[in-house]
């Protein structure tokens, strides 16, 4: 596993306006998560700044948490097959209702789900 390794100044990538700098999101680090849209401000991210993040970090998993995205985002999973870096995760909890299932789901690149498959922990 890559050391993860954030200045001060990387530590919170939301400018004034609480919106994403895909350009702060380069370097070394164990993985980069983003929540799309975001939680609570509700502003989303464009694909095309999603995928700025990923080409400038073609080693790092890139991780688009997509809970509310039926509320106002355009989904990554689009990108998939073009990233074998990204990771999509989606859950049926929030718009359609089902959270007492705590069905989630995940669309990345066959390795990447290999890998999340052999660590996978199923909570009771």
């Amino acid at each position: 596993m890559l050391p993860v390794v954030w200045s001060a100044k990387k530590r919170n990538p939301l400018d004034i306006d609480f919106r994403i700098d895909p350009k702060r999101f380069k370097g070394e680090s164990g993985g980069i998560v983003i929540a799309n849209p975001n939680a609570p401000t509700g502003i989303a991210i464009e694909l095309s700044e999603i995928e700025i993040i990923l080409r400038s970090n073609p080693d790092i998993v890139v991780l688009v948490e997509e809970a509310y995205v039926d509320f106002g985002a355009s989904s990554s999973v689009s990108l998939v097959p073009q990233y074998d870096n990204l990771i999509v995760v989606q859950t049926y909890s929030k718009s359609r209702s089902l959270a007492g299932l705590r069905f989630e789901m995940a669309v990345a690149h066959p390795d990447l789900i290999d890998a999340l498959t052999r660590v996978n922990v199923t909570v009771p």
